[in-house]
């Protein structure tokens, strides 16, 4: 599969899923191994991106250079602080909060190499 191809597949995954806004997210492939980065709202949707960069054929590593800016689109931030104020959202929630793609899970023979610091 050319790196090509499986970058479009990646692409493909990530738009499928409800979970994750691929508006700030790129995706680079080589030789099955595929770096997502760019930013997303949490730690949920970070882990979505992980899950759906797994599930496409003929990948083989993916690396996280993905950041969570829970305030990155300049209009989100004064309805986000409106909400959190309300107690409607919290500025962390943990992973296992999030909800599983029905399709896909990360299994034990798949590693992610953890993000730079």
């Amino acid at each position: 599969m050319s790196d090509h191809t499986l970058r479009r597949a990646v692409m493909d995954e990530l738009e499928w899923d409800p979970r994750v806004d691929t508006a700030h997210l790129t995706v680079a492939a080589r030789e099955g191994d595929v770096t997502l980065a760019g930013r997303v709202a949490s730690d949920c949707e970070r882990l979505a991106a992980l899950q759906a960069a797994f599930a496409a054929a003929g990948v083989r590593s993916v690396s996280d250079r993905i950041i969570v800016d829970r305030v990155r689109v300049a209009g989100a931030a004064p309805s986000f602080e409106r909400a959190r104020r309300r107690g409607a959202v919290t500025p962390r929630q943990p992973a296992r909060a999030c909800a599983p793609r029905a399709d896909s899970s990360l299994g034990a023979a798949t590693t992610v190499r953890p993000r730079a610091s």
